[in-house]
């Protein structure tokens, strides 16, 4: 299973289009940072920026996905980047001290 986007956008001739983008971990570099509160990701290929922002909350010991921003470029977009970002979020939550297993589908709106 793998990291997919899709993004409903207005093509060139202002037709309303939904295009789907994968992550190719092959074609994909990565940077980020962490503190005790935040963990942010970067995920960058040829045509997109997606950052993940994940934070903690520490009464109930729960870490969850806060912030998604999206950037990239569909071949047939109007415009000459496709930006949009989302917070706060409380997405693909977990117990802190697990990892995410991937065996499950989350729908996050990002406009």
């Amino acid at each position: 299973m793998g990291l997919q986007l899709n993004v409903t956008c207005r093509t060139r001739d202002n037709t309303t289009v939904t295009r789907e983008f994968s992550i190719n971990p092959n074609k994909t570099t990565f940077g980020g940072s962490c503190t005790a509160q935040l963990v942010a990701l970067e995920l960058r290929s040829r045509n997109q920026l997606l950052a993940l922002q994940f934070a903690i909350n520490a009464s109930c010991s729960r870490v969850f996905l806060h912030r998604v921003q999206q950037t990239l470029t569909p071949p047939d977009a109007g415009d000459p980047a496709f930006k949009a970002a989302h917070r706060p979020l409380s997405a693909l939550q977990a117990a802190a001290g697990n990892s995410y297993e991937g065996n499950a589908e989350e729908r996050v709106q990002v406009t």
